[in-house]
């Protein structure tokens, strides 16, 4: 009885076959056996022959069993390089459907045909190389590594005393210096952290240094070719980069190359589309943002530079037209996110009347609310775009590092950007420029204002392209040309192929879309972020003195106003900030912010100088207060407190005397410095401190003739 994988030499006069052949099948009746013929250069298909003849000539002596055959197959992965181990897994994949009825393959060449082509036409490959791998497998012992036919090398490695060819060399052999090179190749090549040239200085240094001791000549060491070895004791470097190969091909090439910040990523598989599961248009939508690649001028003028600005669109899925966009000087935030979503959710006439374009809004219908949006972590990950599933929009936030998630998106701007050669963009310049490579900063020219204008041509051209014909539906041909293209399969889905979009009014839509937050409200005005906003309606509503809370909407590049809900009249009212210079203005949040920081930081440097400068005085102010402190003490020792209160109305009356004087004294000194007619000006004599003066002459007759000496 014969069992499958014995294998069979025939002998002279064997007349059931020829040479070394291998048992692949038994058929069920046990009267024929498929054999498959081995040591030939090109494998042939299995052959069948009838169990009594192989039985007759094992008798004779005519076929001999042999337990050992020379196949070269690998006999588990340490075998296999990692080439051979992708080669494997790919193999093993395309061929496993076929391996499931081996029994019938082998003995049906029609059903075996049958079935090779059609797997071939499913893997995209010819079917002659699955004929190839089956004839393998079965040649080599119906196991998995033979899928891939020999892969062991039986040529003998060159040692010792063997006759080297190819061209002389100075230096020894690659068998006397192979374990040097090796552990060269594996401590400083394979790494990835060094060049090969470097990899091949350190090996040197390391294994082939002069055991001499280094000489010390006027204080610096010996060059590099002086502390190796001779000359023709140095390995080649055409003998390392020999074996860095051979071991790149057994362990796989190194991952990471000098110079490199980080390992390259590798290939991701992509599962899908991403219109794969969506429905219509509004299904979903996708929104993301970019730098244009164009310098851009001031408004005010062309001579001074602006740089580039941030870029929004959103696009959807279904009939991948860009239903939104919004251009802005400053950097991917959510207000410019905000200004893309009120630009896709509302009519675009107001945006052709502003760019002063011969469009209208049938020319890009595009103002309804999609059923979900998509968009990246960053802004839409805040408190502010809370907003949007406010309005009833599922908000998908996609992975970080992963473009691949909204690739539609993606190649979007890659049309935007470079799609269109018809248009002049003085400025464009590469992403990264190089070295010496033009920046578009020489050549700016256009200003924000003009270069929205030619991006909304180019969108414009954009949604008029034919879709791809997978996603052209077969109702809409009857529609003509303008229904396949982008634009033109949106409006088409809109009626055919409705429920996943809504409207709302265009006010709704910016009351929906603002942040919101709580402030404190009263008849005067609503407090928030340290500014008043007032409003005759809060009256209106019965806010009085006492501050009650109240939900507000905002918009961060507009300090300037905030929009409270009238539950009466059932619409969103305006408040204006009380600051005319942020009204002026028109400051961000931002702006108003930093001033307030600014100011007040001010404010309490000014205080701290004040009461610095406040107690540096008082030491000055003081020390004639506590002399005169002392004096008056001194001179009201012997006066009681009746004696000391005395004669008050008569002391003011003499103060008084005493400052008309002083006044009338100040005015002559003045006046008669000038150049002024002092004709008419009265002349008093100063009063001479030394000369005392009787209080009769200043004092009024009803005071008394109470004598004291003026001083």
């Amino acid at each position: 009885m014969l069992s499958v994988n014995e294998i069979l030499m025939a002998n002279e006069g064997c007349t059931a076959f020829e040479g070394v052949v291998r048992v692949v099948a038994v058929a069920a009746d046990t009267r024929t056996v498929a054999l498959m013929r081995l040591g030939h250069g090109n494998l042939r298909a299995p052959f069948c022959v009838a169990m009594e003849d192989i039985r007759n000539s094992l008798r004779a002596n005519g076929a001999v069993r042999v337990q050992e055959f020379a196949n070269d197959v690998a006999i588990s992965d340490e075998d296999l390089t990692w080439k051979q181990r992708e080669e494997l897994a790919r193999v093993e994949n395309q061929m496993r459907p076929l391996l499931d009825d081996l029994e019938t393959l082998i003995f049906d060449p029609i059903e075996r045909g049958r079935a090779f082509e059609s797997r071939a036409l499913k893997c995209g490959i010819s079917e002659r190389t699955l004929r190839r791998h089956f004839y393998e497998y079965l040649a080599g012992g119906m196991t998995k590594y033979a899928l891939i036919g020999p892969v062991i090398k039986r040529s003998k490695k060159q040692c010792l005393g063997h006759k080297r060819r190819g061209r002389a060399g100075v230096g020894p052999t690659l068998p006397e210096v192979r374990d040097q090179l090796v552990d060269g190749a594996k401590r400083f090549y394979l790494n990835g952290k060094y060049t090969l040239q470097e990899a091949f200085n350190l090996l040197l240094e390391k294994h082939f240094r002069n055991n001499q001791k280094r000489l010390i000549l006027d204080g610096s060491t010996v060059s590099f070719s002086e502390s190796l070895k001779p000359e023709d004791q140095l390995p080649s470097k055409r003998q390392f980069r020999y074996v860095c190969e051979c071991l790149e091909a057994e362990m796989g090439k190194r991952k990471q190359k000098p110079g490199q910040a980080r390992v390259p990523k590798e290939g991701k598989t992509l599962m899908g589309k991403a219109r794969d599961g969506v429905r219509g248009p509004g299904y979903r939508f996708e929104i993301d943002a970019t730098r244009y690649q164009v310098q851009l001028v001031s408004r005010f003028g062309r001579r001074w530079l602006i740089g580039e600005v941030t870029v929004y669109i959103i696009i959807d899925i279904w009939s991948t037209a860009i239903v939104g966009y919004s251009v802005s000087i400053n950097p991917p935030s959510w207000d410019v996110a905000r200004a893309a979503l009120l630009n896709c959710f509302t009519d675009k006439t107001d945006v052709f009347k502003r760019l002063d374009l011969p469009y209208t809004s049938e020319d890009w219908p595009a103002c309804q609310l999609p059923a979900r949006i998509a968009a990246d972590r960053g802004e839409f990950i805040s408190t502010k775009a809370s907003v949007v599933p406010d309005i009833g929009i599922k908000l998908e936030i996609m992975p970080s590092m992963c473009p691949e998630a909204k690739g539609s998106v993606e190649h979007k701007f890659k049309r935007l950007k470079h799609g269109n050669n018809f248009y002049l963009l003085p400025g464009k310049h590469a992403k990264n420029p190089g070295r010496r490579e033009d920046d578009g900063k020489w050549s700016a020219a256009l200003t924000p204002d003009e270069l929205e204008r030619i991006i909304v041509e180019i969108i414009v051209d954009i949604n008029n392209e034919p879709v791809p014909l997978s996603h052209i539906p077969s109702a809409a041909i009857d529609a003509g040309y303008k229904a396949i293209t982008r634009i033109g399969l949106y409006v088409w889905g809109l009626e055919h192929k409705p429920g996943h979009t809504r409207t709302l009014p265009p006010k709704d839509v910016f009351a929906h879309l603002l942040s919101r937050d709580q402030a404190s409200a009263t008849s005067s005005g609503i407090k928030f972020r340290k500014q008043n906003y007032r409003s005759p309606r809060l009256a209106e509503l019965g806010y009085r003195r006492v501050a009650q809370p109240i939900s507000i909407g905002y918009v961060d590049s507009c300090a300037d106003r905030i929009w409270f809900y009238d539950s009466e009249r059932n619409e969103v009212i305006t408040a204006e900030n009380d600051n005319v210079e942020i009204r002026r203005s028109r400051a961000t949040f931002r702006e108003v912010e930093l001033f307030l920081v600014e100011a007040e930081k001010l404010r309490q440097e000014a205080t701290n100088e004040n009461i610095h400068q406040k107690s540096e005085k008082a030491k000055r102010i003081n020390k004639p207060t506590v002399a005169a402190v002392l004096e008056a003490k001194e001179q009201r020792r012997n006066l009681t407190k009746t004696e000391a209160k005395a004669d008050l109305r008569l002391n003011v009356a003499v103060e008084r005397e005493a400052e008309r004087h002083r006044r009338v004294a100040e005015m002559s000194e003045r006046y008669a410095s000038s150049d002024a007619d002092t004709e008419d000006v009265p002349t008093v004599s100063p009063v001479e401190p030394s000369k005392p003066m009787t209080v009769s002459a200043v004092v009024p007759k009803s005071i008394g003739n109470i004598s004291r000496e003026l001083w």
